[in-house]
């Protein structure tokens, strides 16, 4: 290759290593509302794209995602629902609904009665699964079919996420069938695993900037009190040469040998420094409070995921959550309940009704849950009390 087709193709590679380069800030420009600072998610670093691995980690390893996770879980089954026939007396139960429903608590054990008439049609267990750890392999093409576009074979990756040690289990790829899938997609109007809508998305970056806050403030701290020495030698009265001398090292030994001191001088916490001709100052900075800035990102999150910030972080002044606080975490667990979970458990009856392993309903069912809003104990005696004063 002669000189010139060097430099052409030399040129030809930063030009489009330049073009990657402005397609990339282009694509992070365009989450970005301010039309001002058009790089400000690039230098903030907000991921460009949430994967599922970061979801699932940032529940995981994130104080705030993983109270804000359950918060909403556990408000939604502080007590299981019924599964009812639709229009039926509640006080009695009917044949069907003595058959979903053993009446059972949940730390008393299965009653053998009745996954004796199921036999081989009952289920050995079920495997929750990440969305990490499935994808759809085969998808249904034809146009023509009623689940034209859902996926037509699931492949499932049985080792566990980030499950290094595995006591020897065989990681095995397989083959899973859609009847066997019920996918968790809440907010996914056509029930596909990919448009559902994240619980943490809206609200990830003020984590990101919660943990931003907290760890550089952690880190201050640290600092500060790993006590960076700055030791001044006025040249003056000690050179180098003479500082070398008096510790019996060569000058390119010197370095190392102060450093050492250093080290041992901060290993140990009543260790004590002597000088001659120098000045030791410790390197410290006063650390800015990270909590109204946090508290802003904080406020951010529970606002992204519809929850109160007492709720979720309580009062650090003792103060519980107010009433109203309150009333709005219940109405908020009452429309989930309804909505997406409703749907959820009668699409589970169903799939299970449609290979025998419980009875068809015959009508329609219907899931009753307990009143998040119903007044307690301790409020009907006090409702109680008003009442008989006023009477």
């Amino acid at each position: 290759m002669s000189k010139i087709d060097e430099v052409n193709a030399f040129i030809q590679n930063r030009m489009a290593h330049n073009n990657r380069l402005i397609e990339r800030e282009r694509m992070a420009f365009t989450k970005n509302a301010d039309t001002k600072h058009d790089r400000l998610w690039s230098e903030a670093g907000y991921p460009e794209e949430i994967t599922p691995e970061m979801y699932r980690q940032t529940y995981e390893r994130h104080p705030a995602a993983t109270a804000g996770v359950h918060r909403v879980l556990d408000k939604c089954w502080s007590k299981f629902p019924e599964i009812l026939e639709k229009d039926k007396d509640d006080k009695a139960e009917t044949p069907w609904e003595t058959e979903i429903n053993d009446g059972l608590a949940w730390d008393q054990p299965i009653a053998s009665s009745k996954t004796r008439l199921t036999k081989a049609r009952a289920i050995t267990r079920f495997i929750p699964a990440w969305e990490e750890q499935i994808r759809p392999s085969e998808w249904d093409n034809d146009e023509s079919s009623e689940n034209y576009g859902q996926p037509k074979m699931w492949e499932y990756q049985e080792s566990f996420a980030d499950n290094f040690d595995t006591d020897g289990k065989p990681q095995r790829s397989v083959s899973i069938h859609p009847d066997r899938i019920i996918v968790l997609a809440e907010g996914a109007l056509d029930g596909s695993i990919y448009s559902g809508i994240p619980l943490l998305r809206a609200g990830f970056n003020s984590l990101i900037d919660m943990a931003k806050i907290s760890g550089s403030s952690a880190e201050g701290f640290l600092k500060n009190a790993s006590r960076q020495l700055n030791v001044n030698y006025n040249k003056e009265n000690v050179s180098a040469q003479s500082l070398a001398q008096q510790m019996g090292v060569t000058m390119d030994e010197l370095g190392d040998v102060l450093n050492e001191d250093v080290a041992r001088l901060n290993d140990a916490i009543d260790a004590a420094m002597f000088t001659m001709g120098a000045d030791v100052k410790v390197l410290s900075v006063t650390p800015a409070d990270p909590q109204p800035s946090w508290t802003v990102a904080a406020n951010q999150f529970a606002a992204s995921i519809q929850k109160p910030f007492t709720i979720i972080f309580g009062q650090q002044t003792g103060r519980l959550a107010s009433d109203e606080d309150k009333t709005d975490d219940a109405n908020s667990a009452m429309q989930r309940r309804h909505g997406f979970l409703n749907w959820l458990i009668i699409t589970i009856v169903e799939r299970l009704a449609k290979f025998g392993i419980v009875s068809a309903a015959p009508s329609e069912i219907e899931v009753e849950w307990d009143d998040l809003l119903a007044p307690t104990d301790s409020q009907k005696v006090e409702l109680a009390s008003k009442l008989a004063d006023i009477n």
